[in-house]
């Protein structure tokens, strides 16, 4: 947690020196444009990207898979969009490189093997229902219950 508020603080010391120094040789104002443009353009980002990642998301699972990808380009996404809310040119520089497809590639398999999710997918069990299942685990038992709902008994 430390190395993160030292590596915060430290990008902002040097965001602010980069604004200055590049304010001086264009003006204050193309300076305020460009972190006014590159915020709006951060929340569009944001909000535009999650509606589709939820979709792809619901398309995914329709098709019995795992979005996994969906979900972790969703984030670096969303990553990217906060990186361009916060005001800065650094910042606003690290979220425009998370659009590339190839540090997005970087991340992605980062991410995966970080998560664990590598090997996963749905799979068909022996029964007729879809079960969720790691591909490393070739586990045949059923466990099969009911859902009882407590909230009708307390009104």
């Amino acid at each position: 947690m430390r190395i993160i508020f030292v590596l915060f603080v430290t990008v902002l010391i040097i965001d602010i020196y980069l604004m200055v120094n590049v304010s001086t040789f264009t003006s204050a104002g193309l300076v305020a444009l460009w972190l006014f443009f590159s915020g709006f353009f951060g929340i569009y980002l944001i909000r535009w990207q999650g509606l589709r990642t939820i979709e792809v998301v619901r398309q995914t699972i329709v098709k019995s898979q795992v979005p996994k990808n969906a979900i972790f380009t969703g984030v670096l996404v969303f990553c990217s969009g906060l990186l361009l809310i916060v005001p800065g040119l650094i910042t606003d520089l690290f979220g425009l490189s998370l659009l590339t497809p190839r540090i997005q590639y970087i991340f992605l398999g980062l991410m995966q093997q970080n998560s664990g999710l590598a090997g996963t997918s749905f799979s068909e069990g022996n029964s007729n229902n879809n079960s969720f299942s790691s591909g490393s685990c070739n586990c045949s038992q059923i466990i099969e219950g009911e859902l009882a709902d407590d909230d009708e008994k307390l009104n």
